[in-house]
């Protein structure tokens, strides 16, 4: 049985009398909990949720693994076993029931766990990504029951593995090394977050715990585990649905099944009630079997309200409740409908058709999504996840991600194959705030082993994830794996990232069988079984299905995905974004280091410098703090000190990335997807995030929003010139006007000129081209810029600087803003902004992390600017904590 447990998995147990109605009891297990090392007499308090590296913090037996290089000092940990105890009563009265049957419910043991009730072990698990349910009835007492989890160290079971296998598999990001292992890679051997390993971004911890909730689970002798809305074919005229529920039953016996649907109020959010009355209802006799009973309907919902992702529509959700009850014997002994509800489960998902588009045209083959029958351009970034230390990540955490994501004009977002499926309330969120998801599972980077009990245990996760997300409109597009086809490339010699040239060739053959049995066999299989309509990827980057050369991915392909990353790893300039251009850009980037505060909460004084021994603990790139230095030294002057570097790499990130996202947009529709590496943060540290571990929006996010925008200006240098165009991502028509006026620094006015335009759907449009050349005699380059609107009718839409010459070469004034900032009453401040002469990339700074509307934003001469700054932890800030920085600041 999987997914039994009620509600979302994440947050305070569920009410206590709302589940009693539904004749389902759940018993959060989360209290009380202790552990200790195997063998050591101690017991300490544990949190459940957790794992043992925060619950050795939290007694103060560890420091910080964050803080500074401790890192390193930690990583004997993995080598021992741990266990955790709890002592718990069962005296509810609902569990004492005949007729019940209790279940101990485990949504996440991370990883190679033993679980013992009242001394007779009940589970034995070995993957994370596998919630596991047991029956206890026989074994639990009413009061001091002892539960027992035992982790064993992945060490210790993997190593052998490695040893006995003959051959290492590669894996690129495992720091076997930091772990003391040497060249020995074992995260390959275990069903278990890859990132624990380390990545190039993200520190290496190998963490063990109970990281999902636990509970105890009472059920009647029948229970709905299962309801999924299988979306047959759905047209704005009418929606076929296939309603498919798994019933488990201990007896043999005819129940009556209710189901009814009908919108979601958006003002109720998750969990509301449907519209009253609702739109339909089905009531069914069914025959149960003793055990797994599998029930279907077809349904069709005229008219049906459709799911759309943000900017093209609303994102309608449905609510489908079904409640079995049981059936009770009148007093003529016939059956009759009982009052007695047995179970009751509601789904919530959103009505839409959604494909991948692989079809020939005149440059290659397709590769975009398809939504509502409607291509769709994909905007947004790769997702990681949010803590190295997965049980810490809270629900506040994922929505201000989600919706920081919306507010810069993300349409879709791809969960990345390196960490773990995402908690469900994440995919509520991209259901609610209406982004798409690329879902990986959970490979990347590395080659698999291909044995049957490897097999089997990524069989059952693969079913597990399917199973438990699959309702979501927002998920899009599955995909098996990142990087793995690009890295190993099977059908040419000479490709690859150089793995084959290590084994021979029987090693090979295994290696490869491997692989197609997991991403060309059993996942596809799966998703034919579980989610017939879904769209499939077997690896992320790659450019088709064949069995040839062609499928590798490569820089000139004109099918498939592409991961662009000769800017940054081969050091090519920023131009070389509008040349690397696929037909879907599922990952490119580029690094800065995180705002200074965050880097405070790791580093002390001495530690402010890119060579400390710190900061390169924290750099995980083998290129990182190099590479930032040598493309500043392209774009901009020397950084006076370690501020401004850090700074300067923010501007740099987001000048850089800004060049790539537009010009995938200018290349619409050969290129329908662009999706920046990465949107967050694991650990305080450098990478190639958009938003910094505490939340804070870097330079990157705040320049998103702009070149994001679903209409929006794109401005291009093109040698001496620039030029301007218009981009409309809408369904609509849209009528504009485009002002240009090139400026001194001090805001005289060189040029003007003006255009209209009317922008179809879905579209790219050059307006106009400014040269150096149409500059009055007596201006330089380096002394002006271009002031460009964008309006529709008497709204502004958007507003862009721009200039002719990179931001070294421009002759700028000494930065002298005016700030004013005003503390507010509910907290946060009115901040204004004003200057006499053109401020480059003002950076406002306050002490704690929160929210501007804008930041490292223009000022432009004689043109006062107001915003608000909205602290996350809802405190009142002081207005004698703003720092600013700029392009050309004095120090």
């Amino acid at each position: 049985m999987l997914g039994i447990r009620a509600g979302d998995g994440r947050g305070p147990p569920h009410d206590k009398q709302q589940l009693e109605s539904r004749m389902r009891t759940e018993i959060s297990l989360h209290d009380n909990w202790t552990f200790r090392e195997v063998g050591n007499g101690t017991w300490f308090p544990a949190s459940v949720p957790g794992n043992v590296h925060l619950d050795l913090l939290a007694s103060g037996l560890i420091e910080d693994p964050f803080y500074r290089d401790n890192e390193a000092a930690l990583q004997d940990l993995d080598r021992r076993d741990w266990e955790y105890r709890l002592v718990f009563d069962a005296t509810d009265a609902a569990c004492g029931n005949a007729l019940r049957r209790q279940f101990l419910c485990f949504e996440g043991l991370d990883t190679y766990a033993t679980v013992s009730l009242n001394g007779t072990v009940v589970l034995e698990t070995r993957n994370m990504f596998i919630p596991r349910t047991v029956e206890v009835g026989d074994l639990l007492r009413e009061t001091s029951n002892e539960l027992l989890v035992r982790f064993r160290s992945p060490i210790s079971v993997d190593l052998p593995k490695a040893e006995a296998n003959g051959f290492m598999y590669p894996a690129a990001n495992d720091l076997s090394q930091t772990g003391g292992l040497g060249d020995t890679k074992i995260s390959v051997f275990a069903r278990k977050a890859p990132y624990q390993y380390g990545w190039d971004w993200g520190p290496r911890f190998l963490s063990c715990g109970i990281w999902k909730p636990v509970s105890l689970i009472c059920l009647d002798e029948a229970s709905i585990e299962d309801f999924f809305i299988e979306q047959k074919q759905v047209t704005a005229d009418t929606a076929r649905l296939l309603l498919r529920f798994r019933v488990e039953s201990a007896v043999a016996e005819s129940r009556l099944l209710a189901i009814r649907w009908g919108n979601v109020d958006p003002d109720q959010g998750q969990g509301s009630n449907i519209i009253v009355p609702p739109e339909g209802s089905v009531l069914q006799r069914v025959n149960l079997s003793p055990g797994s009973n599998e029930i279907r309907f077809d349904i069709s919902i005229a008219n049906p309200r459709l799911w759309w992702c943000r900017g093209q529509g609303a994102q309608e959700l449905y609510a489908f409740t079904a409640e079995l009850f049981d059936e009770g014997t009148g007093a003529d002994g016939t059956k009759a409908f009982a009052a007695r509800l047995l179970d009751k489960k509601t789904v919530e998902t959103g009505l839409r058709s959604v494909r991948l588009v692989r079809e020939a045209d005149e440059w290659g083959t397709s590769f975009y999504i398809e939504l509502n029958g409607r291509p769709v351009f994909m905007k947004g970034g790769n997702h990681i996840p949010n803590d190295a230390f997965p049980a810490r990540v809270c629900r506040e955490t994922l929505e201000r991600e989600v919706a920081s994501c919306a507010a810069a004009n993300f349409t879709m977002i791809r969960v990345w194959g390196g960490g773990y499926y995402e908690d469900d309330y994440f995919y509520q969120l991209c259901d609610r705030y209406g982004l798409m998801v690329w879902q990986d599972f959970m490979f990347a980077c590395s080659m698999y082993p291909g044995d049957e009990a490897f097999l089997e245990s990524v069989k059952e996760e693969v079913e597990a994830a399917i199973t438990r997300l699959r309702n979501h409109p927002s998920i899009a597009l599955w995909c098996g794996n990142n990087e793995m086809d690009s890295a190993w490339v099977e059908y040419r010699e000479d490709g690859g990232w150089g793995w084959k040239k290590a084994y021979n060739g029987e090693q090979r053959r295994s290696i490869w069988q491997a692989y197609v049995r997991i991403f060309e066999e059993l996942i596809p299989a799966a998703l034919t079984q579980l989610l017939p309509e879904a769209s499939y990827w077997p690896s992320s980057p790659q450019v088709d299905l064949s069995k040839t050369a062609a499928r590798h991915s490569s820089h000139a392909a004109t099918s498939g995905d592409m991961h662009y990353w000769g800017v940054w790893h081969q050091r090519e300039p920023f131009d070389e974004y509008h040349k690397k251009i696929g037909r879907f850009m599922s990952e490119f980037g580029f690094q800065s280091f995180p705002e200074m505060k965050t880097i405070r909460s790791f580093a002390r004084d001495e530690d402010l410098d890119i060579d400390s021994a710190v900061m390169k603990a924290h750099q995980k790139s083998f290129v990182g703090n190099r590479a930032i230095m040598d493309y500043l030294e392209r774009e901009y002057r020397q950084p006076k000190d370690f501020a401004e570097f850090v700074y300067l790499s923010q501007i740099l990130q987001a000048e850089g990335i800004r060049t790539a996202v537009e010009a995938h947009r200018l290349r619409r529709p050969f290129c329908m997807g662009s999706l920046v590496w990465q949107i967050n943060d694991c650990w305080p540290a450098p990478s190639w995030s958009s938003i910094d571990y505490q939340g804070n929006w870097k330079a990157l996010h705040y320049y998103l929003r702009e070149s994001l925008a679903d209409l929006s200006l794109s401005i291009v240098r093109d040698g001496d010139s620039l030029r301007v165009f218009a981009l409309n991502d809408s369904p609509n028509r849209q009528g504009v006007g485009i002002t240009v006026d090139i400026k001194r620094f001090d805001g005289s006015r060189l040029i003007a000129r003006s255009d209209s335009r009317t922008l179809a759907p879905a579209s790219v449009c050059e307006i106009m081209c400014i040269a150096v050349k149409d500059l009055p005699p007596g201006n330089a380059a380096g002394a002006c810029f271009a002031d460009i609107r964008m309006s529709s009718g008497s709204r502004l839409v958007q507003r862009r600087t721009a200039y002719f010459v990179p931001v070294k070469d421009l002759v700028l004034d000494v930065p002298a803003p005016r700030i004013e900032a005003e503390s507010l009453g509910t907290g946060g401040l009115i901040i204004r902004v004003e200057a006499d002469s053109l401020v480059k990339n003002l950076f406002l700074d306050l002490p704690v992390p929160g929210s501007f509307p804008d930041n490292y934003f223009d000022v432009l001469p004689g043109e006062p600017r107001e915003m608000r700054f909205v602290p996350y932890n809802g405190e009142a800030v002081s207005p004698s904590g703003l720092d600013w920085m700029a392009v050309g600041r004095p120090l």
